[in-house]
This record gives structure tokens, sequence and C-alpha cells, in this order.
């Protein structure tokens, strides 16, 4: 009778066990770690530079297991121009940790530009023949880019015109700069009366 009973006991154990069984959930574990991803909020520019504030949050998913920890993944607003600043979110589950990093550049700062002359004023601040005008600039951060390429003048004559170009640094940021300028190329005309 006892055996009979052990081994009763002993099959309705194996049936409790069974995955699948009436009544036993099927849990066949987590073989997966968690999936880390950065959600990023800010205006990309050109060759990977921001040039707005960034706002980063992480999402931290695994559709097998509850997370067990975080490290760093809180969200987090950057404000200041940074050559690199890298960021880092781990995320632990039943299935393993995930460790997932991303370098953030931000320019927001446009260039440094300026338009000057090839050379002075003939009198009184104003041209009478032709002159060049070019754009030079500078940025501390991504670096300057390009500036728009030298503009000759040579009439018509005028009181206040300007020419006009811009400078770009690496990360897409623009500023413009001018050259204000007053043009005469043509002689008074004289004329004489006899006395």
């Amino acid at each position: 009778m006892r055996r009979q009973a052990a081994l009763v006991l002993l099959g309705l154990g194996a049936l409790l066990l069974t995955p699948g069984a009436a009544g036993v959930p099927d849990v066949p574990g987590d073989p997966t770690p968690p999936v880390v991803t950065p959600v990023i909020i800010g205006t990309l520019g050109a060759l990977g530079w921001y040039t707005s504030n960034v706002t980063v949050s992480w999402s931290v998913v695994d559709p097998e297991s509850d997370i067990l920890s975080t490290t760093g993944c809180d969200t987090r607003t950057m404000t200041v121009d940074t050559a690199g600043t890298r960021l880092t979110c781990a995320a632990e589950s039943d299935g393993g940790e995930t460790t997932v990093s991303k370098n953030f550049k931000i320019d927001k700062t446009a260039p440094a530009a300026s338009a000057s002359p090839s050379r002075s004023a003939d009198s009184n601040g104003w041209y009478n023949h032709q002159l060049t005008v070019g754009f030079v600039g500078s940025d501390a951060m991504s670096g300057l880019e390009s500036c728009s390429v030298a503009q000759v003048y040579e009439g018509p004559d005028i009181a206040g015109t300007s020419l006009s170009g811009t400078c770009r640094d690496h990360a897409g940021n623009t500023e413009p700069a001018s050259f204000a300028l007053n043009y005469d190329e043509t002689s008074p005309q004289a004329s004489a009366t006899a006395p």
C-alpha cells in the first residue's frame, strides 16, 4: 500500500512539474537580455552634430521577463556646446545585461563671420573704382567649414549698397556678413562761362 501511495505521489509530482500541464504556467525562461534604445529629442545638423539642446531618455524593454535594474538611464537634457559627451544606460533582466553608450556632439553657436574690403575708400567714404570684398570666419566648436567667395564691385554708382555673404561651420550653423559701401566712379560735369 505504501508503495502504491509513493508511486501515485511521484506521478502527481511529475504531472505538476511538466510544462504545459493543467494548472501549471508554461515559463520557458528568458534567453535574451533587455533591449536598450536611446530616445533623442534635438535638431541634428551636419556630420553628427546637434544644433539645439538635446534631451535623451532611454527605452528599456524585455518582453520575456521583468527589468531587474537600470543604471544611468535617467532622462538628461544637455544645453551646453560640447565636442563629445558620452551617455550610458545599462539594464538587467533574467536574460542578462545590456549596456548601450552614445556620444553626443553639440554646437548651437553660429560661427563668427565678417566682411572686409580689399582696400580703403578713395575719398570721404566713397569708392571710385573697382574693389573686392572678402568673407572670413572662425568657429571654436565644430570648426569653420567655408565662407562665401570674395565679391567684386565695379558699379553701378550708388549711395548705400552692400555686398553680402555667409560663413558655415561643420555642424551646419551659418552666419551672414555684409559690407556697406558708397560707390561713384563718374566724374562730375564741369563747365566754364565767359566773364
